[in-house]
């Protein structure tokens, strides 16, 4: 059999001599021992991936995958199998067995206008950037569940709960 894989939108940032500093701060609890030099030969991160801790070097990519991972890439890998994204370009979303973009505008709107929810008010402390990531990660939870029955806004509501103690730790 063959598959194609799916298009997910990822974060990922090349290690150069540079930056290795910048990128352990961004993969911060991912991170068990790292070295930066001057001599690119001896720079390194090692990173706590679900397969082991896996040495990134000079050139390779640092991954986020879809479930908040961190692994590195080579970047020839890397080449073949990613192009960027545009930053404005969006999560699909399957509405009525449809693909279409995902507005977090629209989505709340239909959404409210035909499915009973609990009103629940967004929290002021979140940012408007912090409640559109909540949303995206409500959908990537139904998706990944797509079996289960849970509605949408419990999964929604969770993720908001989430959140807020991340910000509050």
């Amino acid at each position: 059999m063959k598959f194609r894989k799916k298009p997910v939108i990822i974060e990922a940032r090349q290690l150069t001599n540079r930056n290795v500093v910048e990128l352990v701060d961004w993969i911060d609890e991912a991170v068990d021992e790292w070295h930066a030099s001057e001599n690119e030969d001896y720079s390194y991160i090692l990173i706590k991936t679900l397969e082991g801790n896996l040495k990134a070097k000079i050139n390779d990519w640092i991954i986020q995958g879809v479930k908040g991972e961190f692994y590195p890439c080579k970047p020839d890998i890397f080449e073949a199998t990613y192009e960027p994204a545009n930053e404005s370009e969006s999560i699909d979303v399957l509405v009525n067995g449809e693909t279409k973009p995902f507005d977090p505008a629209e989505f709340l709107q239909d959404f409210t206008d035909k499915t009973p929810m609990p009103s629940f008010p967004l929290p002021k402390s979140l940012t408007g950037e912090e409640i559109e990531e909540c949303f995206k990660r409500a959908d990537y939870r139904l998706n990944l569940n797509h079996y289960d029955q849970t509605p949408w806004h419990v999964h929604f509501a969770r993720v908001v709960e989430l959140a807020l103690m991340e910000k509050n730790q």
